[in-house]
């Protein structure tokens, strides 16, 4: 992913909470909430490579696999702390963490004379290492984190509300070419809206990467300019994939699997929330998505990506297509 990074001289305010091991969800009871505080952040995006083993791939080849993230947490405290009770209060202190225990973090910068905020959710957080330093004047203490998925948002207090500290509660819709991830679209699961991002805004809210609407999905396919990878039929009885007669429907059990493997399309639309791709949409009419019970009927789910007026249904273990995909 793309961080929209903050330029401020702030430091961020963080909170932490005890999260479900599997979906990476904050746990609903009271105990979630582990502790907020002031804190300097610094994130590194991991991007390690690996090469196959003695099966697979051809020996030698070597590929990228998930991203992941380090932060390191600092938080500092002054004369000015002690005299006034914080360091007592435990104002800005977490708590000590268990190796084992499954966390999500949020953290928000907000530079108050500009009105500019960034806030990043990490998902599937664990603990891997504390620190503390004392010297004549301040005392800190440090805690290094792992997480396997972020989410990140920016804005301005003139055009958008300073977001609440609750975890990021919308998908993401990524668009990915020539080596790069940009983030294309904020989806929204209560509303079912695909709102256009800043990096995929050409301008006047013309998309620049990714169109999606309820009629297509139109992807920017390097020279061969603006393709149809879907299309929509007036009710949802029918979907079409536009790809000269290529086009076909990848699933692989409950798992969606990455489109660029069915074929040489390096340019494609991808569906994730809380590091989960939901399926994949590729610019030559590949359809990636994790295959479920077809008879069954849409998911019934909250974490559901809404593709055309319900034609196609991407859920965290089930993809659904109302009617029939007929390729051109």
């Amino acid at each position: 992913m793309i961080f929209a990074r903050p330029f401020t001289l702030q430091e961020a305010t963080v909170r932490l909470y005890a999260a479900d091991p599997l979906s990476g969800a904050p746990l609903s009871n009271d105990s979630a909430v582990i502790g907020e505080c002031p804190a300097d952040l610094r994130v590194e995006i991991n991007r390690p490579e690996a090469s196959p083993g003695a099966f697979g791939d051809e020996i030698g080849r070597s590929y990228q696999i998930d991203t992941d993230y380090t932060i390191a947490l600092t938080t500092l405290w002054g004369l000015a702390d002690a005299q006034d009770g914080s360091y007592q209060q435990g104002a800005r202190f977490l708590t000590t963490l268990e190796p084992r225990g499954h966390y999500c973090l949020v953290a928000r910068w907000h530079d108050q004379d500009s009105g500019d905020w960034t806030k990043l959710t990490f998902w599937h957080v664990t603990a891997t290492a504390e620190s503390m330093a004392s010297t004549a004047t301040a005392h800190n203490t440090g805690i290094n984190l792992h997480a396997r998925a972020a989410h990140a948002d920016a804005g301005a207090t003139a055009t958008r509300a300073l977001p609440n500290l609750q975890p990021a509660a919308d998908g993401l819709v990524e668009y990915v070419a020539a080596g790069r991830t940009v983030p294309a679209y904020q989806y929204s699961f209560a509303t079912a809206n695909y709102n256009l991002l800043p990096a995929n805004d050409a301008g006047g809210g013309v998309p620049r990467f990714l169109d999606i609407s309820q009629t297509r999905i139109r992807i920017l396919r390097g020279g061969d300019g603006w393709v149809d990878a879907i299309t929509f039929a007036n009710s949802p009885q029918q979907s079409q994939l536009l790809a000269a007669g290529q086009a076909h429907l990848a699933q692989r059990n409950t798992l969606p699997e990455s489109v660029w493997t069915v074929g040489d399309h390096r340019i494609w639309a991808r569906f994730v929330f809380r590091g989960h791709i939901h399926g994949e949409v590729s610019a030559y009419g590949d359809l990636a998505a994790p295959r479920g019970d077809e008879t069954a009927g849409p998911p019934n789910t909250d974490e559901s990506f809404i593709l055309g007026a319900n034609h196609i249904t991407l859920s965290p273990r089930q993809a659904f297509i109302q009617g029939e995909i007929v390729e051109s």
